[in-house]
C-alpha cells in the first residue's frame, strides 16, 4: 500500500493549517519590512510556501539567484520599480535581511512541528483508529479485488498492510512517533556513520530491509543540512554534533516547482522522488489523507504514472480531506486528468469522530467492500 500524508493528516495533533501559519507569522514577524511588503505583493494568495520561496531567493547571492529564481520571486520582483527589484538582488543588507526571516520563520515551524510530536496519546488514538478500520476493511475485501496484504505487529495484535510505504510532504515527526511508541520497526533512511545519524536514501534497500518506509519528501524538522551532509539531530537541546560541528540549517523544502530546479536535481530529493514514482507504479492501492496536491512536480509524476497505465490497471485510490472537490478541481484545471479520472474523493477530516464511518462508506461505495456496520466512535 503507499500512504501518502500531507498537511491534513497532522492537523488533529495541533500543527496549524496554511492560514493558521500566517497568522502565527504575523504576530513573531510582523513587524519585518520584508514580510509585510511580500504579503502586500500576493495579498490572498500569499502562504506558507509562497512566503518561504521568496524569502530563500532574496537570501542567495546574485549567482545563485539567477541560477534558480522561482516564478513567484520573479513575480514579486516585477512589480517592483527597477531600482527597487535590484536592491532586492545586489544589496547585502537585503539577503541579510531575507536570511534572517527565513531562519525566523523555519523556527516557528520547528517549533510547532516539535509541539505535535509530544501529543502522544492523541496521536497513539487517531492512527490506531486509523489502522484498524484499514484492516477491517482489508477482512472485508471483495474477492475479485487485489486486497493488500496485512502483517501483524510482533508483540501486538495491530495488524498493518504489509509493505507500507508512507511518503509525505510534511516537516513533523508525527508518524515516527506513532511507530516509535508501538514499538514497531521502520526505516526512513537514516543511519549511523562514524558515530553520527545521517540521512543516506540507499539504506532504504540496504542489507536488513523493514517492513516499513517512511519518505519525507519535502525534508522534515529534525534534519538538519551542511555542506552536502543532512545529520539528524539527537537531542532537541544540541546545537553542535559530538565533533564540535554546527548541525547547519534545517533541511526543509515547500512545493519543487516555487523552489527553482535545484530542488529536483539535487540529492536526495531526485532519489526520494524517484522512489515515489516506483511505489506509484507497484501499489494497486494508494491512502492520500489531507494533501493538497500543490506540488506541480508530485501531480506530474503520479499522473504520468497513471496515464501510462490502461484505465483497468491503475490502483484504487482515496483521497481523504477536508475539501476534496476544490483538489480535484485544481487537478482538472492543471489538466492532469489520469488523476481526475482515478482518485476517489471523500469528504472527512482525518481524526475525526466520523473518519471510521467515512472511509467505510468509500469503500462500499466504491464496490471494494460488502457493506456492513461501523462504530462512529
Amino acid at each position: 500500500m503507499l500512504l501518502f500524508l500531507g498537511a491534513g493528516a497532522s492537523s488533529p495533533f495541533g500543527i496549524p493549517t496554511m492560514s493558521g501559519f500566517l497568522k502565527l507569522f504575523d504576530q513573531e514577524v510582523g513587524d519585518s519590512p520584508l514580510y509585510q511588503v511580500i504579503k502586500t505583493t500576493f495579498e490572498k494568495e500569499c502562504d506558507l510556501e509562497v512566503l518561504m520561496t521568496v524569502v530563500e531567493d532574496l537570501s542567495k547571492s546574485p549567482q545563485e539567484f539567477f541560477r534558480a529564481v522561482s516564478p513567484q520571486t520573479a513575480y514579486f520582483l516585477f512589480q517592483k520599480e527597477r531600482e527597487e527589484a535590484n536592491r532586492y538582488i545586489r544589496e547585502e543588507n537585503k539577503r541579510k535581511e531575507a536570511k534572517e526571516l527565513l531562519e525566523k520563520i523555519k523556527a516557528i515551524i520547528r517549533v510547532e512541528c516539535i509541539k505535535a510530536a509530544s501529543q502522544d496519546s492523541k496521536i497513539l488514538e487517531v492512527y490506531d483508529d486509523f489502522f484498524t478500520s484499514l484492516e477491517q476493511e482489508r477482512k472485508e475485501m471483495k474477492p475479485q479485488l487485489p486486497p493488500w496484504s496485512g502483517s501483524q505487529v510482533a508483540h501486538s495484535q495491530m495488524v498493518l498492510p504489509s509493505d507500507l510505504r508512507i511518503f509525505t510532504t510534511n516537516y513533523d515527526t508525527c508518524m515516527e512517533v506513532y511507530f516509535n511508541r508501538k514499538e514497531i520497526d521502520f526505516s526512513r533512511g537514516i543511519v549511523n556513520r562514524y558515530g553520527e545519524d545521517v540521512f543516506d536514501a540507499d539504506s532504504y534497500e540496504g542489507p536488513i530491509t523493514k517492513n516499513i518506509k517512511i519518505f519525507k519528501l519535502h525534508g522534515s524538522v529534525d534534519l538538519f543540512s551542511q555542506k552536502g551532509k543532512i545529520r539528524q539531530l539527537t537531542a532537541a537541546v544540541a546545537e553542535r554534533t559530538f565533533l564540535g560541528e554546527e548541525y547547519g540549517m534545517e533541511s526543509m523544502r515547500w512545493p519543487i516547482e516555487f523552489g527553482g530546479y535545484r530542488h529536483v536535481i539535487e540529492s536526495p530529493y531526485l532519489d526520494l522522488f524517484r522512489r515515489l514514482r516506483d511505489a506509484a507504479k507497484e501499489k494497486n492501492w494508494w491512502i492520500i489523507i489531507g494533501f493538497s496536491f500543490r506540488d506541480r512536480t508530485i501531480c506530474s509524476l503520479l499522473d504520468d504514472v497513471l496515464r501510462l497505465k490502461p484505465q483497468r490497471e491503475r490502483p484504487n485510490a482515496l483521497l481523504l480531506d477536508r475539501h476534496p472537490e476544490s483538489i480535484i478541481q485544481r487537478l482538472g484545471d492543471w489538466e492532469y486528468d489520469a488523476l481526475v479520472d482515478t482518485i476517489y474523493p471523500v469528504k472527512v477530516e482525518f481524526g475525526s469522530k466520523d473518519f471510521t464511518a467515512k472511509l467505510h462508506e468509500a469503500f462500499v461505495t466504491k464496490g471494494y467492500v460488502k457493506e456492513l456496520q461501523v462504530s462512529t466512535g
